[in-house]
């Protein structure tokens, strides 16, 4: 890189050097010159000391190439050797890792298992009842078919009916004219069997009753055998299955021993994700015993003021610890 002094600009250098500077500090963070080393690895491990942050995992950017368009492209392995002589500027951001909730590939399945089991549900649930309605349906129709046949059988059962309705009538008045002739000892016998006839002739509307009484079961009975097919459909989607939020969240550590060195990095967790699952992600990335570890979420104290860390219980999730997009946290471990 040509580099040339701005208070003599008859004076440049071709210089392997480069400006370094950690992409969340903003216009105030403080900027580095660093060597362009030819081997990527090596480039990888300066801007790591430069920035102070060894363990991390970081990603390099360049927008000073005219081919960027004003905007930061990451530079990799397989193009550090064709542009290192022509970066002039890099910019390094923490890369997020993704931490998956202990349980989330469980859930995912039981939510999976729910679904196909919910409809079967609903017909077990409705299984007593919608089986008596079946049955139900099933018989009167067989009755109807059994008594009825058809519409024009039925029409024509139902003429019979009345005929002989009005044949039983007609027997009722000559009888009971004859009744007026006879003698007194047989007046018993008649009033017996006008009884009996008038018996049979109430029952003969009362079998045309019957028979719209069945047709209306018939259809009450149609309409029923629909509702174990309406509940058998899967209910719709509860709340509960919409996806939880994804929060991007700094975890650090600072070894307080004389030679420590501090540990950061970004990470890409659901907020219904548990406290536990986001430490033993941060606790595996930065080399550290999750058992001993606690995780403590960094608020900035008021006008200057010293940072304010406040507990999180292992067993409650990230969203109710009080934590955001952007929000920090700490590891301490218990011999700290």
């Amino acid at each position: 890189m040509l580099i040339t002094s701005t208070i003599n600009p008859a004076h440049s250098a071709d210089a392997p050097v480069a400006v370094l500077f950690f992409a969340g500090s903003g216009e105030a963070g403080e900027r580095f010159f660093v060597p362009l080393d030819e081997d990527w690895d090596q480039m990888l491990l300066t801007a790591k000391r430069t920035l102070k942050l060894p363990h991390s995992r970081l990603l390099l950017r360049t927008s000073s190439l005219n081919i960027c368009a004003g905007r930061a492209v990451t530079l990799g392995r397989d193009t550090w050797a064709l542009l290192r002589e022509l970066v002039g500027e890099i910019s390094a951001s923490l890369s997020v890792v993704t931490v998956l909730d202990e349980g989330e590939g469980n859930n995912d399945e039981g939510k999976a298992g729910k679904t196909c089991a919910e409809p079967k549900s609903a017909h077990e649930d409705d299984g007593d009842a919608s089986s008596g309605l079946d049955l139900e349906a099933e018989y009167e129709e067989q009755e109807i078919e059994h008594e009825f046949g058809s519409d024009d059988e039925g029409g024509e059962q139902e003429q019979e009916w009345e005929e002989h309705g009005h044949i039983d009538e007609d027997e009722e008045h000559t009888h009971a004219n004859e009744d007026a002739e006879v003698q007194a000892a047989q007046n018993e016998t008649t009033e017996a069997a006008r009884s009996s006839h008038q018996h049979s002739e109430s029952r003969s509307p009362a079998s045309r009753v019957i028979k719209r009484e069945v047709d209306s079961s018939r259809s009450g009975s149609t309409a029923r055998t629909i509702e174990p097919s309406q509940s058998s459909q899967p209910p719709p989607p509860s709340q509960d299955a919409e996806p939880a939020e994804r929060l991007v969240l700094t975890i650090a550590y600072h070894d307080p021993t004389p030679d420590g060195e501090d540990q950061e990095s970004m990470f890409k967790i659901r907020s219904t994700a548990t406290v536990r699952s986001a430490l033993k992600g941060a606790c595996r990335t930065f080399g550290l015993d999750v058992d001993q570890a606690s995780l403590k979420l960094v608020v900035e104290g008021e006008e200057g003021g010293d940072d304010v860390l406040f507990d999180c219980a292992k067993g409650d999730t990230i969203g109710r610890s009080g934590a955001v997009t952007g929000s920090k946290f700490v590891i301490v471990m218990d011999d700290e």
